[in-house]
């Protein structure tokens, strides 16, 4: 994969691929998803790789920050990124809040991935790995989806859908690959 200057975002709800597509990105596709990689722990049970630049600008902003602090924060780190020699990108579920701005600020040259997964499974997950409740988790995933609806209409994404089936990471990059390959082409 050659060094790109729009980025790859990641989106979805908590607990619909975005860290399993991280982890792909970074480990397989060689791209610089983020610079910190966690253990999210054993009750979890997986890695995922963050930019603590974005979930610091997204957690500040969710908790009710200005929205122009988000924007200034979000553009140093664009900037910050695409000073390296490397395919670059993040994912923190938060910024679906932000998609309009972010796709606006390159211009709309970036690449979605964009992550499904049922709302039984998402809401499920989010109940046991991460202690919500049921109303809570499931307002969570609908607002995460409405937003992303909202924000991605015309806007070319690369759909992946994880509905319980084991992730073979082998083809979840080819796949990945090939729509890159396709976004890249389409943008000439």
């Amino acid at each position: 994969m050659k060094p790109i200057q729009c980025p790859i975002i990641v989106v979805g709800p908590p607990r619909s691929g975005t860290s399993v597509t991280a982890k792909v990105l970074s480990e397989h596709l060689g791209v610089k998803m983020g610079n910190v990689f966690l253990n999210l722990g054993e009750k979890i049970n997986q890695r995922s790789y963050e930019d603590m630049d974005v979930v610091d600008a997204s957690t500040g902003y969710s908790k009710n920050q200005d929205a122009e602090v988000w924007k200034v924060s979000m553009s140093k780190f664009f900037d910050k990124m695409q000073q390296g020699n490397c395919p670059w990108g993040f994912k923190d579920p938060r910024v679906a809040f932000g998609m309009k701005w972010i796709i606006g600020h390159f211009n709309g040259r970036v690449s979605v991935i964009r992550c499904h997964r049922s709302e039984a499974l998402v809401v499920k997950s989010m109940m046991e790995k991460l202690e919500m409740k049921r109303v809570v988790a499931k307002h969570l995933f609908d607002g995460t989806n409405k937003m992303l609806d909202e924000c991605l209409a015309g806007v070319p994404t690369i759909s992946l859908s994880f509905n319980g089936q084991i992730v073979d990471e082998e083809v979840l990059a080819e796949t990945i690959s090939d729509g890159l390959g396709k976004l890249a082409h389409a943008f000439g």
